[in-house]
Order: structure tokens, then sequence, then C-alpha cells
């Protein structure tokens, strides 16, 4: 039996000790890149197992797959749909009213074009043991698409230090707290260690970055 692994493109990211920038490419998997997140760090694990097992002669495909969001024809999106960081971030620029028009670009890839490569790929005889980077090239700004005027979602651009004062002003509001922890988590301005020894003590706490 053939194995087909599908894996996140986010695997080259981290950080490489002593290393200033790194080309990763399909040709590499694990170049000494350490991730903080749980879920990266599986997913290099499994492709270091798919890679041993090719060795052992097991053919097998790895996909790094892009950002998956909804279907681009229908609009449908996973069933769970509050459980997807992805779309947390998204609602919650939206519920806040407010967009940065900094570290706001993010990548589509449509459920429907990905699932459609994998198939494209995944049996060719003459394509063996190979891995693949499947995602969109062209990324999105968001302050440029929430704040279309078609959409009519009323959500405004700022710059960087308009939004984290916004984010600051509103946070004890009803309402704004989930959003704006969700944020916060994405952007990694949350402190995880302060927080949970803040939460301990029955308060809360969050720590901003330049």
């Amino acid at each position: 039996k053939d194995f087909n692994n599908v894996s996140t493109i986010s695997v080259g990211a981290g950080e490489v000790p002593d290393a200033d920038y790194m080309v990763f490419t399909e040709y590499e998997t694990d170049v000494g890149q350490e991730h903080e997140n749980y879920y990266l760090k599986t997913k290099l694990e499994a492709e270091k197992a798919v890679v041993a097992a090719r060795e052992d002669g097991i053919n097998a495909q790895i996909f790094r797959v892009g950002n998956i969001v909804f279907n681009s024809t229908t609009g449908l999106f996973q069933d769970n749909i509050d459980d997807n960081a992805f779309y947390a971030q998204f609602k919650a620029f939206i519920n806040i009213g407010m967009v940065p028009e900094k570290m706001d670009e993010v990548e589509f890839s449509f459920v429907d074009y990905v699932a459609h490569s994998i198939t494209l790929l995944f049996d060719r005889e003459a394509l063996v043991n190979e891995t693949y980077h499947i995602y969109n090239p062209q990324l999105v700004k968001l302050s440029e698409a929430l704040t279309d005027e078609s959409l009519d979602l009323r959500v405004e651009r700022a710059t960087i230090g308009q939004f984290i004062d916004h984010l600051y002003q509103h946070y004890e509001k009803p309402g704004f707290k989930e959003h704006i922890a969700n944020i916060m988590l994405h952007f990694g301005w949350m402190d995880k260690d302060a927080e949970n020894e803040e939460e301990a003590r029955g308060t809360e706490f969050f720590v901003w970055s330049d």
C-alpha cells in the first residue's frame, strides 16, 4: 500500500538556532527548526516518520497544505467552524470593528482546490516519494478585504498603534474580551506563563509587544 500524508506548510516555520534565515523547499524536512506550537511539532514528527518509512521501501507522498478555508464555490466550511483558529481571528476583527493595516496578510487555500490538487498528484506512477507544497501564492490583506464598502461590515482600518489602543480600551467591555484574547493569541502578544500565573490568582493578565 502507498501512504499519503497531509501535513502543513508551516512545518517550515519556527526558528533555526544560529541562522538568520533559511530556504525551506519540498526537499527539506528537519533542518533544525524549533516550534513552540505543539501542533507543528507533531506535524514535523509525522513527516520524519514518513521519510523514514520511504527508506524502508514504502511509497509515501507528503502534501504540505496552506491555510485551508471554505469551498470557493459554495462557501461551505467545516462543521465545527468555531474550533477553527483562523475563523476565530477573522470573526474577532469583525466583532471588534477594527483591523490593523499591518500584520494582516493571510493566505486562503480553498478546500476544493486543495482536494483537487491532491487527487491529481497522489497516484501518479512517475511521481513516487515526493513532497508537495499546496497553497495559494496570492496573499489577501484583511485590512482591505474587511473594509470593503460592498460588504457593509462596518470594520475600520487602523494603524497598529490605533489598533492596540482600541484593544486596550475595549478589553473589559461586554462582548469584547473573548475576541480580543483570540487576536492577542494569534499575534503572539499573550505571555502564556504570565497569563497562567495571574489566572491562578483569580485575575487576567496580558502583555503588549512592539
